[in-house]
């Protein structure tokens, strides 16, 4: 039985790690549940989940917060890092979005904690911090955005040697293959309408206009400790990423489109155990294109 902290259990990652728990609830016992504002929905997450500690970072609603049980709240700022440091968790989740995810990703270093990490922040703008420090470390991060899930799957034991790039794959978000006459029509709403991944709006309006690829390559590179990627545009999302090795062999980590997949790896690693989810479509095509970095240009 794993104890999981989850930093971000409103959120769209926090909610598809739930059901992860949900679905296997002889492997998996949540300990700590933290959200910055969402108290109606953390009151229902409690009520189902029975953590220990609950924590609220937004002082606003958390002052506004009733406990509906005997649980252990902590409110304020320090609710991002708390759970991160309890010595009975296991697995920290860190699913907060923007840089509110690199005191829980450095916290949860210094207490030698496995961190499932959903935050590109942490490592794309505190990365040089995150991995002095990870290096001092016991702690280990598991990827779980699932381009990264891919190229950690794919590596294995082999890490690095040998690799000749890494090729993250790119739906090429809501406005694939439009020019920019159109772009410069084009609504939030119609941005936030991910034809393949469900998610939240911040990271779907940056795959729209392609500057969330550039944060995965940025993120990689440190994850991975190579300058040799590239990014081709795969619209189906079938194939999560590539690692093409000296010899020209390309390893490809397919699945279906889901999120729960990668978070669930990270949580059962180095098992696996059934995702619930429908098998591959094997009939389904796949394409490949270069990417529009005319109209695209963020990269």
């Amino acid at each position: 039985m794993k104890n999981i902290a989850i930093i971000g259990s409103s959120g769209s990652i926090g909610r598809q790690a739930l059901s992860v728990v949900r679905r296997h609830p002889d492997k998996f016992n949540v300990t700590a549940l933290v959200v910055k504002s969402s108290t109606d929905l953390l009151s229902e997450q409690i009520a189902e989940f029975s953590p220990n500690f609950a924590g609220i970072y937004d002082e606003k609603a958390s002052q506004d917060f009733f406990v509906p049980v005997d649980v252990n709240l902590v409110r304020g700022k320090e609710a991002l890092t708390f759970a991160c440091a309890l010595e009975e968790v296991d697995i920290v989740v860190v699913a907060v979005s923007c840089m509110d995810g690199l005191a829980p990703v450095l916290t949860a270093i210094e207490n030698d904690k496995l961190i499932a990490l959903a935050n590109k922040e942490s490592i794309v703008a505190g990365g040089e911090i995150v991995l002095e420090k990870l290096a001092k470390s016991k702690a280990k991060i598991l990827p779980v955005d699932s381009e990264h899930s891919a190229v950690w799957q794919i590596l294995g034991d082999l890490k690095g040697r040998d690799v000749k790039r890494i090729i993250l794959t790119a739906s090429g978000g809501a406005f694939f293959g439009k020019d920019r006459e159109f772009l410069k029509t084009v609504t939030p709403a119609q941005a936030i309408k991910h034809p393949n991944w469900s998610m939240g709006k911040k990271i779907t309006v940056d795959s729209a206009t392609m500057v969330n690829k550039g944060l995965e390559i940025i993120e990689a590179a440190r994850l991975f400790s190579t300058k040799n990627i590239d990014y081709i545009i795969h619209p189906e999302s079938i194939v999560h990423s590539m690692v093409e090795y000296n010899d020209g062999a390309v390893l490809a980590q397919m699945g279906v489109t889901s999120m729960e997949l990668p978070i669930q790896y990270a949580l059962t690693y180095p098992d696996r155990c059934d995702t619930g989810l429908k098998p591959m479509d094997f009939t389904r095509p796949i394409t490949f294109f270069e990417p529009d970095e005319i109209n695209f240009p963020a990269i």
